[in-house]
Protein backbone atom coordinates (compact mmCIF):
# COMPACT_ATOMS: atom_id res chain seq x y z
CA UNK A 1 0.00 0.00 0.00
CA UNK A 2 1.48 3.49 -1.08
CA UNK A 3 -0.10 6.70 0.90
CA UNK A 4 1.26 9.47 -0.90
CA UNK A 5 -0.60 12.17 1.18
CA UNK A 6 -2.61 11.91 3.68
CA UNK A 7 -6.04 13.61 3.77
CA UNK A 8 -8.15 13.60 7.05
CA UNK A 9 -11.49 12.26 5.61
CA UNK A 10 -9.59 9.76 3.91
CA UNK A 11 -7.44 8.54 6.79
CA UNK A 12 -9.88 6.27 8.28
CA UNK A 13 -10.45 4.37 4.65
CA UNK A 14 -6.89 4.09 4.49
CA UNK A 15 -6.81 2.60 8.21
CA UNK A 16 -9.71 0.55 8.17
CA UNK A 17 -8.40 -0.98 4.94
CA UNK A 18 -5.18 -1.44 6.19
CA UNK A 19 -6.75 -3.52 9.35
CA UNK A 20 -8.67 -5.28 7.14
CA UNK A 21 -4.97 -6.29 5.37
CA UNK A 22 -3.65 -7.06 9.19
CA UNK A 23 -6.65 -9.97 9.77
CA UNK A 24 -5.48 -11.23 6.20
CA UNK A 25 -1.74 -11.21 7.24
CA UNK A 26 -3.37 -12.76 10.98
CA UNK A 27 -3.07 -16.04 8.89
CA UNK A 28 0.34 -15.85 6.92
CA UNK A 29 2.57 -16.91 10.14
CA UNK A 30 5.52 -18.20 8.26
CA UNK A 31 5.24 -15.83 5.48
CA UNK A 32 8.71 -14.72 5.54
CA UNK A 33 7.45 -10.88 4.26
CA UNK A 34 5.01 -11.40 7.64
CA UNK A 35 7.47 -8.92 9.38
CA UNK A 36 7.24 -6.26 6.63
CA UNK A 37 3.87 -6.15 5.89
CA UNK A 38 3.30 -5.59 9.97
CA UNK A 39 6.29 -3.11 10.18
CA UNK A 40 4.36 -0.96 7.22
CA UNK A 41 1.00 -1.42 8.73
CA UNK A 42 2.66 0.40 12.43
CA UNK A 43 4.06 3.16 10.31
CA UNK A 44 0.55 3.77 8.90
CA UNK A 45 -1.02 3.82 12.28
CA UNK A 46 1.21 5.90 13.50
CA UNK A 47 1.57 8.04 10.68
CA UNK A 48 -2.82 8.44 10.96
CA UNK A 49 -2.39 8.86 15.13
CA UNK A 50 -0.22 11.42 15.15
CA UNK A 51 -2.39 12.95 12.06
CA UNK A 52 -5.45 12.37 14.13
CA UNK A 53 -3.85 13.75 16.97
CA UNK A 54 -2.46 16.82 15.66
CA UNK A 55 -5.78 18.14 14.37
CA UNK A 56 -7.86 17.54 17.54
CA UNK A 57 -9.78 14.40 16.56
CA UNK A 58 -8.51 12.32 19.79
CA UNK A 59 -11.71 10.09 19.71
CA UNK A 60 -10.58 8.82 16.01
CA UNK A 61 -6.84 8.09 17.79
CA UNK A 62 -8.52 6.59 20.61
CA UNK A 63 -10.76 4.08 18.34
CA UNK A 64 -8.01 3.62 15.46
CA UNK A 65 -5.02 2.57 18.81
CA UNK A 66 -8.00 0.32 20.44
CA UNK A 67 -8.03 -1.40 17.35
CA UNK A 68 -4.64 -1.87 16.76
CA UNK A 69 -4.36 -3.61 20.43
CA UNK A 70 -6.72 -6.21 19.51
CA UNK A 71 -5.55 -6.93 16.00
CA UNK A 72 -1.96 -6.97 17.38
CA UNK A 73 -2.36 -7.97 20.89
CA UNK A 74 1.77 -8.16 21.34
CA UNK A 75 1.57 -4.05 19.74
CA UNK A 76 3.49 -2.42 22.65
CA UNK A 77 3.51 0.94 20.96
CA UNK A 78 -0.34 0.75 20.59
CA UNK A 79 -1.20 -0.21 24.13
CA UNK A 80 1.20 3.01 25.39
CA UNK A 81 0.08 5.27 22.79
CA UNK A 82 -3.11 4.65 23.59
CA UNK A 83 -2.77 5.00 27.16
CA UNK A 84 -1.12 8.00 26.94
CA UNK A 85 -4.05 9.22 25.33
CA UNK A 86 -6.15 8.71 27.88
CA UNK A 87 -4.58 9.89 30.94
CA UNK A 88 -3.02 13.29 29.20
CA UNK A 89 -5.57 14.14 26.45
CA UNK A 90 -6.45 17.96 26.17
CA UNK A 91 -10.04 16.47 25.64
CA UNK A 92 -11.68 15.34 29.26
CA UNK A 93 -14.23 13.36 27.02
CA UNK A 94 -11.19 11.19 25.81
CA UNK A 95 -9.63 10.78 29.47
CA UNK A 96 -10.07 7.61 30.98
CA UNK A 97 -7.84 6.97 34.00
CA UNK A 98 -8.81 2.95 34.59
CA UNK A 99 -8.78 1.94 31.03
CA UNK A 100 -5.17 4.12 30.82
CA UNK A 101 -3.70 2.39 33.69
CA UNK A 102 -4.62 -1.31 32.22
CA UNK A 103 -2.84 -0.14 28.48
CA UNK A 104 0.04 1.41 30.42
CA UNK A 105 0.73 -1.46 32.77
CA UNK A 106 0.08 -4.15 29.24
CA UNK A 107 2.63 -1.95 27.46
CA UNK A 108 5.15 -1.90 30.45
CA UNK A 109 4.55 -6.45 30.46
CA UNK A 110 5.17 -6.52 27.19
CA UNK A 111 8.57 -4.72 27.19
CA UNK A 112 9.16 -6.45 31.10
CA UNK A 113 9.15 -2.92 32.20
CA UNK A 114 13.10 -1.95 30.44
CA UNK A 115 11.02 1.23 28.63
CA UNK A 116 11.10 4.26 30.63
CA UNK A 117 8.77 5.62 28.49
CA UNK A 118 6.08 3.28 29.08
CA UNK A 119 6.92 3.35 32.70
CA UNK A 120 6.11 7.50 32.44
CA UNK A 121 2.96 6.96 30.81
CA UNK A 122 2.09 4.56 33.55
CA UNK A 123 2.78 7.19 36.18
CA UNK A 124 0.31 9.47 34.08
CA UNK A 125 -2.14 7.00 34.37
CA UNK A 126 -2.07 6.35 38.09
CA UNK A 127 -2.30 10.71 38.15
CA UNK A 128 -5.29 10.13 36.07
CA UNK A 129 -7.25 7.37 38.15
CA UNK A 130 -6.78 9.64 41.25
CA UNK A 131 -3.85 7.77 42.27
CA UNK A 132 -1.19 9.85 42.83
CA UNK A 133 1.05 7.66 45.61
CA UNK A 134 1.48 5.60 42.50
CA UNK A 135 1.67 7.79 39.89
CA UNK A 136 4.73 9.48 41.83
CA UNK A 137 6.10 5.76 42.65
CA UNK A 138 6.43 5.23 38.69
CA UNK A 139 6.98 8.52 37.99
CA UNK A 140 10.31 8.38 39.90
CA UNK A 141 10.77 4.80 38.60
CA UNK A 142 10.90 6.19 35.05
CA UNK A 143 13.52 8.75 36.51
CA UNK A 144 15.59 5.90 37.25
CA UNK A 145 15.18 3.43 34.62
CA UNK A 146 16.77 4.25 30.99
CA UNK A 147 18.50 7.07 29.94
CA UNK A 148 16.52 9.98 29.59
CA UNK A 149 17.77 12.93 28.18
CA UNK A 150 17.72 16.21 30.20
CA UNK A 151 14.94 17.33 28.82
CA UNK A 152 13.02 14.60 29.30
CA UNK A 153 14.49 14.52 33.05
CA UNK A 154 13.27 17.88 33.05
CA UNK A 155 9.94 17.10 32.19
CA UNK A 156 9.32 13.93 34.16
CA UNK A 157 10.43 15.96 37.42
CA UNK A 158 7.65 18.74 36.59
CA UNK A 159 5.10 15.70 36.47
CA UNK A 160 6.52 14.79 39.96
CA UNK A 161 5.61 18.10 41.07
CA UNK A 162 1.86 18.14 39.63
CA UNK A 163 1.40 14.64 41.05
CA UNK A 164 2.54 15.66 44.92
CA UNK A 165 -0.23 18.20 44.30
CA UNK A 166 -2.76 15.66 43.87
CA UNK A 167 -2.48 17.45 39.96
CA UNK A 168 -2.41 15.31 36.74
CA UNK A 169 -0.72 16.19 33.80
CA UNK A 170 -2.69 17.16 30.48
CA UNK A 171 -1.02 17.71 26.91
CA UNK A 172 -1.06 21.32 25.31
CA UNK A 173 -3.74 20.67 22.54
CA UNK A 174 -1.00 21.46 19.94
CA UNK A 175 1.29 19.21 20.96
CA UNK A 176 0.49 15.51 19.64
Amino acid sequence: MRVTCLVPGEVLEVLDDSVKVNHIINGFKNDPFDVVRREGLRALLRVCVDRYYSVGQYSNVVAMLHQATLSDPKDDWSYNRLAWIQATCPDGSVRNGHDAVAAASKACELTEWKTWQYIDTLAAAYAEAGDFKRAIEFQQQALRSGNPSESEQKAMRERVALFKDSQPFRENSDKP
